[in-house]
């Protein structure tokens, strides 16, 4: 079975969550709710993409269905561009400690 890839990209603004939906990136209402209700966008957004990162692979794991992931941003800001490549870092420690588990997905593990 091919793996399923998918992309997580963190949103650290208004602007950016525009620009987002502008490029066809689909985000459900609630999500769009929490974040432009928060204090802090970019931290919300984190802590969203982590924990559907988890329910994805957990998932994932459970079935023995192979996925991937790829961390993305859409965005010039300093901040959002140094949080992805902390969410990226943190997602790989998670995905290479689980991996083991389950034999069939030990060979989509690339980074």
């Amino acid at each position: 079975m091919r793996p399923i890839i998918f992309t997580l990209t963190l949103c650290g603004s208004p602007k950016t969550l525009e620009f987002l939906k502008w490029l066809g990136v689909s985000v459900p209402k609630w999500v769009e709710n929490e974040l432009l209700n928060s204090k802090n966008i970019l931290e919300k957004s984190f802590d969203v993409s982590y924990q559907i990162y988890k329910e994805l692979h957990e998932f994932a794991m459970d079935k023995n269905i192979p996925v991937g992931f790829n961390i993305e941003s859409v965005s010039i800001n300093k901040e959002e561009i140094e949080a992805s490549v902390e969410l990226f870092e943190k997602v790989k420690k998670d995905y290479r400690i689980a991996q083991p588990k389950h034999s069939i997905l030990e060979d989509t593990a690339s980074f």
